[in-house]
Formats: structure tokens, C-alpha cells, sequence
């Protein structure tokens, strides 16, 4: 279904007026690893993809949100639009297609919206979705932002979010879901757009939408492998300058994306590299924190997102799914970098991470857009010790209203 243009004319202010605080020990999976004054690392992870989702959004909108997202967590394609989205300070919930799951109609009931935004055409979330979720929207309200396809429905959210244009617009390929879900937290702090693309090819609906936005400058996220060159050059009829972050693999590009966005003492997301769920709803979370997101395989940390954590030395840090997604062993590596970096600048002070740094080109290969997702694990009890009080979130800013 084509996206309406009554959007633009019907749009009045929903600015939120909370400012999202994390609450210690609310969730039974919700552990901190932290002696006294040290950096923290919490793992928020439930039964099933649609309970982490449901988790994150809990653990981060303790106090409710006037606008939540609800994206496919059986597929990747449209939900991609929805992690940027979040980034202007609204929860992501996943859903079947054809039927609400019980964690994310709980976690609907919890945050009492006053409006539901589905991102997605038809074959992703069905009308019978959205009927069951309008009883938990105050105004009865729930909106469908979609296209035809993966591509026109990130060409309809911007249109939404960006009605008069963007100077910076990503581009990340529509055929693989890590370098977008890396690159939806660069995008929510620019802010701009996160546009879809094929390897050697622009959709229309992305040129289009290119052309409204006139953007001066556009970002490639991934490298050769998954954009090549012949996208770059479309790219640069549309913007003066065209840059290119990527890596060698999936979680190089993450590491790439990171570098860029990045302050000492912010916030960071941790999720497996093969889950698209658990990334979806992590970039999500780490586009409201203002921090990247970084994959993982289950059982060791990269020797380069290693790196980065000593580079960045994050204040904070949060790990999304069960043991069998990032295993105990990640989480003990993390930790030990974080309390080493934190012996090391006594002086570092936690601070929410600021995503606008202008960013410098790079060209290498990316992740292959072949991986398949895997379900997101269940979690399981980890000894944890005492956590400092936690650190306010950042103020949730102005949602786009519905159609």
C-alpha cells in the first residue's frame, strides 16, 4: 500500500514530556555488573524476541511513552525504518504478522500510547494487528507507515520524520539488516534519514525521496561488498560530498560506525550479529541513548570491537538477549575492559553519548547480506553485584504525530 500524503497535513506537535530514568532490578533479566563507582553493564533479554523487545522498551520508558513503534519481528525488510525512528524518543515493540503476542500487548497496556505507529506494509503486519493493538492507544489512533516494498516504506518514514529535507542522508543496503540496524543510531543523531538501497542499484523510491530531501551530504554504511561503486555515483548527483563507513565484516562496520558517533563515557549496545531482532530493538535503543550499537558473535568479544571499547570506554553499557545470544563470557570480557578503561581515567564522567560528530570518509568491504536471523535466546540468571544508582537517559524529544 502506498503511503498517504495527508501526513503533512494533519500534523500537529506531540512533543514528550518524560524524561526516560533506568530503573535498577525492575526486571527479573535486567542485571547490572558493577562494583562501586565503575562502569556498569546490564544484560535486558527475555524468553522470545517479542519479551526482549518488550524488556528494553520497560527498562527504558519506565514512566510510559506518548508514541510507541511496533515493527515485524519475523522479518527484517520494514523494520529497519522503524530502529532510526526510535531515535526521536520512542520505544520499539515487535510483532508477529498476524497476531499480537501477549509480551508486546503487556508492554502496549504498561507504556499507555496515545498513539501506535506500525511500520510495515500489509505482508509484514496485518489489519488484524492493528486492530488488536487500538485498544491500547488512548485516541484509538494507530497509524501504518508503509510502501510497496522494504525501500518506498524507509523513503515513507522519512517523509514523516523529514518533512522539509535533510542535509545528511544514509544510505545502507535493504538486502541485509546489519549496516542498517548499524547505522540507525548515526542516523538518529545527525538527525537524518536512513534510506534503503540494492548493491549496484537505487530504487526509485529512494532517488525520489533523495531528491526531496536534498541532502549535501550522503553516507554510505558498508563498504564494496554490499554498496559498490555504482550506488556511489548515484549518491553524488544527489549531495556534494558522499562518505563510505564500512569494515571487513558485519562487526567491523559496527566498529566503523561506532568510531564516528561515539563520546568517553556514553552509552553502547552490544547484540549478536546474526539476530536481526535483537539488533533491530538494540539500534533502537542505542538511537534513544545517542550511543552506537556493536555486534558480537555468542561466544568472544572481536579483537576490534575490544578495541573500540577501550578507544570509547563507555560509561555504559547494555547487552541485548540471553546467554546463548552474547554468553556469560562476552559479558565478563566487556566488563573487564570497562573496569580497566575506568582505573585507567579516573577522571572520565558518564555522559550521554552526542551522535552529530562530523565523520571523515572510509571505503573497505562490509558485512555479506546472506546471514540468516536467529531467534533471540533465552536468558538465564547471572550473579550479579551492588550498581550504583544509574544514570538519567537522555530527554526524549518530539514525535512526528500520525497521518
Amino acid at each position: 500500500m502506498a503511503f498517504s500524503p495527508r501526513a503533512s497535513n494533519r500534523r500537529i506537535a506531540l512533543v514528550l514530556g518524560l524524561t526516560a530514568v533506568f530503573a535498577v532490578g525492575v526486571l527479573p533479566w535486567s542485571h547490572w555488573f558493577a562494583a562501586g563507582g565503575a562502569p556498569d553493564v546490564r544484560r535486558l533479554g527475555g524468553t522470545d524476541r517479542f519479551a526482549t523487545a518488550a524488556s528494553i522498551s520497560a527498562d527504558l520508558f519506565p514512566a510510559g511513552s506518548r508514541v510507541v513503534y511496533v515493527a515485524s519481528g519475523e522479518t527484517f525488510p520494514d523494520a529497519l525504518a522503524a530502529a532510526a525512528a526510535a531515535g526521536r524518543g520512542a520505544p520499539v515493540l515487535l510483532t508477529a504478522g498476524k497476531k499480537l503476542p501477549p509480551a508486546t500487548a503487556t508492554e502496549l497496556a504498561r507504556l499507555h500510547p496515545q498513539l501506535i505507529v506500525a511500520v510495515g506494509g500489509f505482508s509484514a503486519i496485518s489489519d488484524s494487528v492493528l486492530a488488536a493493538m487500538r485498544p491500547y492507544a488512548t485516541t484509538g489512533i494507530v497509524s501504518r507507515y508503509a510502501g510497496i516494498d522494504r525501500f518506498s516504506t524507509a523513503a515513507a518514514v522519512s517523509r514523516v520524520l523529514f518533512p522539509n529535507g535533510s542535509p545528511t542522508v544514509f544510505l545502507a543496503t535493504g538486502l541485509a539488516y546489519p549496516d542498517a540496524t548499524a547505522g540507525a543510531p548515526a542516523a538518529a543523531g545527525q538527525p537524518g534519514p536512513l534510506l534503503l538501497v540494492g548493491r549496484d542499484s537505487v530504487p526509485l523510491a529512494t532517488t525520489v525521496e533523495l531528491s526531496r530531501l536534498r541532502p549535501s551530504r550522503i553516507v554510505l554504511v558498508g563498504g564494496p561488498e554490499v554498496i559498490s561503486d555504482a550506488v556511489a555515483k548515484v549518491a553524488s548527483h544527489y549531495a556534494d560530498t558522499v562518505r563510505q563507513w564500512g569494515g571487513a565484516t558485519r562487526i567491523d562496520t559496527s566498529v566503523t560506525v561506532a568510531n564516528r558517533i561515539s563520546t568517553k563515557g556514553g552509552w553502547t549496545v552490544i547484540a549478536n550479529e546474526w539476530s536481526f531482532s535483537d539488533g533491530i530493538v538494540g539500534a533502537a535503543a542505542a538511537s534513544f541513548l545517542g550511543g552506537p550499537i556493536l555486534f558480537t558473535d555468542s561466544a568472544s568479544l572481536s579483537r576490534s570491537v575490544a578495541d573500540e571499547l577501550r578507544r570509547n570506554a563507555p560509561g555504559h553499557v547494555i547487552v541485548i538477549g540471553g546467554t546463548e545470544a552474547v554468553s556469560t563470557t562476552v559479558v565478563d570480557q566487556i566488563t573487564e575492559i570497562m573496569r580497566a578503561s575506568a582505573s585507567t581515567e579516573p577522571s572520565a564522567t558518564p555522559s550521554a553519548s552526542d551522535a552529530s560528530q562530523t565523520a571523515t570518509a572510509s571505503a573497505s568491504d562490509s558485512a555479506s547480506p546472506t546471514a540468516s536471523p536467529s531467534p533471540t535466546a533465552t536468558a538465564t540468571a547471572v550473579p550479579v553485584t551492588p550498581a550504583p544508582t544509574a544514570t538519567p537517559a537522555p530527554t526524549a524529544t518530539p514525535v512526528p504525530p500520525p497521518p
